[in-house]
């Protein structure tokens, strides 16, 4: 069983978290544009997006590459003309964390507020 939060803003405003639970994850889970992502993960002929693909796998790195990479081409140019407003709702700083039994672990920080 896995959680999934999904923190977004709109129009510069930061809007209230969604969260659920799935008891089955699937082996790859990308909550953004589903044309993006088709194209990022060779569902698509058009792969342009291929250059930030990482396979998913079992281990927590293989998802944190996986999710960073889909995160890249969400942000890249070539993005506006797919989702027109993607990069209004998806950038900025990368940051990530795993929650496990044994705690909560910061895997790429957050910068400190005022850093660019």
């Amino acid at each position: 069983m896995f959680t999934v939060a999904q923190f977004y803003h709109q129009n510069g405003e930061w809007s209230e978290p969604e969260i659920w639970t799935r008891v089955h994850p699937p082996l790859e889970t990308a909550i953004g544009s589903r044309e993006i992502h088709e194209r990022y993960a060779g569902k698509h002929n058009d792969t342009r997006f291929r250059e930030h693909f990482h396979p998913s796998g079992p281990k927590l790195e293989d998802g944190l590459a996986f999710t960073k990479g889909y995160i890249e081409a969400c942000c890249d140019p070539l993005a506006e003309t797919i989702d027109p407003g993607i990069r209004d709702r998806i950038g900025g700083h990368i940051h990530a964390a795993a929650v496990t039994p044994s705690g909560f672990q910061w895997l790429i920080e957050p910068k400190p507020e005022g850093t660019a």
